[in-house]
């Protein structure tokens, strides 16, 4: 039965029904409970042994140590990429010194391979506020949770990033910010990312992505495209 060990027959032995069970079968890939289960059948591992670990659903292999096995490669490998471009514009009022609401339809899902998977999250977004300032800031966040932002202190916001300057006065330009942040999400579930700008203006004001606060109607007036990144990482 699964678990007996690992066993070298010799040269001219006969293989017998219970060994063909024991070894041949329930052993093409041994199952154990945890890794703790397995060290103690497996005492000696031969270079090329699997085994999988119920605990983790990972699947395990022995070169000079245990190391997890993920699709597509060794840790660090890059696994799978989702990509999310928006092209069209969004606008939506945003109280004094807080987060708005998700930007519509910049968003994207992605389902890790393993538990141990990492997520590396890139955010490009151009746009402004209605003070005429070109100017971007908010943060990134794995369903609800804020990921890739500073440090808690006092009073003060934590964001993941900001760009520009608020005493800059266009209606006719956009900000950009740029963000990224490596998340370890420890899940095989389906999870979304998105972005919440930050209005830090002492009164409300009108968010806009993709387009200036004039969107003029002319060849001199600009629309944008913003992007969300995902990309698994083994582990």
């Amino acid at each position: 039965m699964a678990g007996a060990g690992y066993r070298t027959f010799a040269s001219g032995e006969v293989l017998t029904a219970a060994n063909t069970q024991t070894y041949l079968m329930d052993q093409s890939i041994a199952v154990f409970a945890d890794a703790t289960a397995r060290d103690a059948a497996i005492t000696s591992p031969a270079e090329g042994q699997y085994a999988f670990l119920k605990n983790s659903d990972t699947l395990t292999f022995y070169t000079d140590a245990w190391s997890t096995f993920t699709q597509g490669g060794s840790a660090g490998s890059v696994l799978q990429v989702v990509s999310v471009t928006k092209t069209d514009t969004f606008s939506a009022s945003v109280s004094s010194v807080s987060f708005g609401a998700n930007v519509t339809g910049l968003s994207a899902s992605i389902t890790p391979g393993a538990t141990s998977s990492q997520i590396l999250v890139s955010v490009s977004v151009h746009g402004m506020f209605s003070s005429n300032a070109p100017i971007m800031q908010g943060r990134m966040l794995r369903g609800s949770t804020p990921i890739g932002v500073g440090a808690t202190a006092g009073s003060r916001t934590s964001v993941s990033g900001a760009s520009g300057n608020s005493g800059t006065s266009s209606g006719a330009t956009m900000g950009h910010l740029s963000l990224e942040t490596l998340d370890s999400p420890a899940t095989t579930s389906e999870i979304t990312y998105n972005f919440q700008p930050f209005n830090t203006f002492g009164s409300s004001s009108t968010v806009y992505i993709n387009r200036t606060q004039a969107d003029s109607d002319a060849a001199g007036a600009m629309r944008a495209a913003s992007t969300i990144t995902l990309m698994e990482v083994a582990g």
